[in-house]
């Protein structure tokens, strides 16, 4: 710990050191772990760690259902109370460094699991490439937790996946994949595009044609409350993964699934024909549209 000390050859009136001392904001670093402190008029500095001991980004508390009040490489998550350097049984929301963090841990800090998505993933997309439609510009490729500017791309269409890229966890050779995309999928104005029956090769890219009608099915609905236009807020875009052995058009019947459950994703995912045949996502990730 850093302890300041006042040293002058005149005592200093007692109500100055007072106003310095209330001043003074510490971030200490104790022994086994980083943490957060924050201090106040009436008490000693009070200490909060981060999950697996991260650093935090600000001392005051943040609200997840507004993520972007933390920077980019920090998230918004439960954070403990330490009073004598022992934990407390209390908690807050304070913005943590999210460099460790999976693609589950994510999605629990941004409330969609499991209130939103039952099952998460087991391994983070390296990244996604989003078709802008415009041959003179090059697909608008998307990392975790990146934000992408629509009006950079006049010919976006919302939530067309040209690609998606594995990190470590390549799909087997064998089977089919289905790309599942959840536009906004914690509001009521939301929208579902699934991908579906894409060959499984094996490979650490794969495109995803929606040209290709012999080879791949797609589906989307959107909510009859219109989304709003990205310039008025942030779209977040949650991307998941699923392998499947056979093709899911010969198992379920998606069009109707998507249709009928769109304002309850939960239900889709866990309950209907089409989620259960999905069964667990192999990967995902998820960005921002503004």
């Amino acid at each position: 710990m850093i302890v300041t000390r006042i040293i002058g050859e005149e005592a200093l009136h007692s109500h100055l050191i007072m106003t310095i001392l209330e001043a003074i904001q510490l971030v200490t670093l104790a022994t086994g772990g980083l943490l957060a402190s924050d201090v106040s008029r009436s008490s000693s500095p009070r200490l909060y760690v981060c999950p697996d001991n991260t650093v935090y980004y600000n001392p005051k508390p943040c609200n997840p259902a507004y993520p972007d009040q933390c920077s980019h490489g920090f998230a918004c998550r439960l954070s403990r109370l330490l009073e004598d350097r022992k934990p407390t049984k209390q908690f807050t929301q304070i913005c943590c460094d999210s460099s460790k963090m999976s693609i589950a841990d994510w999605l629990v800090a941004l409330q969609l699991a499991p209130q939103v998505i039952p099952r998460t993933p087991s391994s983070t997309l390296y990244s996604v490439r989003v078709n802008s439609f415009d041959y003179n510009i090059d697909s608008p490729e998307a990392h975790i937790d990146d934000e992408l500017q629509a009006l950079n791309f006049p010919n976006y269409v919302t939530a067309n996946v040209e690609s998606v890229k594995f990190n470590t966890a390549v799909p087997p050779a064998g089977g089919f994949l289905h790309v599942l995309v959840l536009v906004d999928a914690a509001r009521s104005q939301c929208a579902i595009f699934l991908n579906y029956d894409i060959p499984s090769e094996g490979d650490m890219e794969v495109s995803v044609n929606v040209s290709d009608s012999s080879q791949q099915g797609f589906y989307g609905a959107v909510s009859r409350l219109a989304i709003p236009q990205q310039t008025k807020y942030r779209h977040q875009y949650v991307v998941l993964i699923f392998h499947t052995d056979r093709k899911l058009s010969t198992l379920a019947n998606v069009t109707a699934d998507i249709s009928n459950y769109l304002q309850q994703i939960p239900y889709f995912l866990s309950s209907s024909t089409t989620g259960r045949t999905l069964g667990h996502p192999i990967a995902g990730t998820f960005f921002y549209v503004r």
